[in-house]
């Protein structure tokens, strides 16, 4: 009976060791699976920043377009403006104005 006990021993001890081999396997192999999850959520953040990056860059370079359409806005309702219209496409002049035109 004693063989039989230590027998049951060995078998037991041996059964408590493919446990543990098996858990630590099951263990580094989640691990292993949460490090690359991990590093595709990384990459994937990365990817993120840097559209938001260029889209943060195209909305500034529209600020400055809108400001810049802001002031040449402005720019058309003063008379400097109004008078170079008048001047370079409807060739009118003050009529105190003296105009040379080259000769050809």
């Amino acid at each position: 009976m004693a063989a039989e006990s230590s027998g049951q021993a060995r078998r037991q001890l041996k059964a408590k060791k493919r446990q543990a081999a098996l858990i630590g396997l099951i263990t580094l192999i989640a691990v292993v699976a949460i490090g690359i999850y991990i590093a595709h959520l990384q990459q994937k953040k990365d990817d993120l920043d840097e559209s938001a990056r260029i889209i943060q860059e195209q909305i500034d370079e529209e600020k400055e377009r809108a400001a810049e359409l802001e002031e040449e806005k402005e720019y058309r309702k003063t008379r400097e403006f109004i008078e170079k219209i008048a001047r370079e496409r409807l060739g009118l002049f003050y009529p105190d104005e003296t105009v040379l035109k080259p000769t050809e």
